[in-house]
């Protein structure tokens, strides 16, 4: 009898499993809008780190914008955490910001979009300067 019972629930079990009516979605919050957007201000930050370190091994003054954030030579260190620190807190306030479903969630792109915009012109600053 048990040879029976066994079988016979677990064909059950897997029965009833299959028959539930599907739940919706859940919506990605860092879908593929989100990472790509957050590539190009990864990229225009990296440039602009990259040129702001070539222009201070040339000695050119390239830091007139913000000499109050790295200096008016700036080390690479410096560089590096004012400019990761500033990506970090970008990248963070888009996913909170995406992660609302209101009037306010559609301004996820806002911070990263800022950020991109003000580090191409410091690259773009950088190489007429120094380059």
């Amino acid at each position: 009898m048990t040879r029976w019972l066994i079988p016979l629930f677990l064909v059950s079990v897997a029965y009833g499993q299959s028959s539930l009516p599907a739940g919706p979605k859940p919506q990605k919050t860092a879908d593929n809008r989100f990472w790509a957007v957050l590539a190009l201000s990864a990229t225009a930050l990296s440039a602009d780190g990259f040129t702001t370190m070539g222009g201070v091994a040339r000695k050119c003054p390239i830091e007139s914008g913000s000499p109050w954030l790295y200096g008016s030579r700036p080390s690479p260190g410096r560089v590096s955490a004012a400019m990761a620190s500033e990506f970090a807190l970008a990248s963070t306030a888009s996913y909170l910001l995406k992660r609302k479903r209101g009037k306010l969630g559609k301004l996820w792109a806002v911070p990263l979009l800022f950020t991109a915009s003000q580090h191409s012109y410091g690259a773009i600053h950088n190489l007429s300067t120094c380059y």
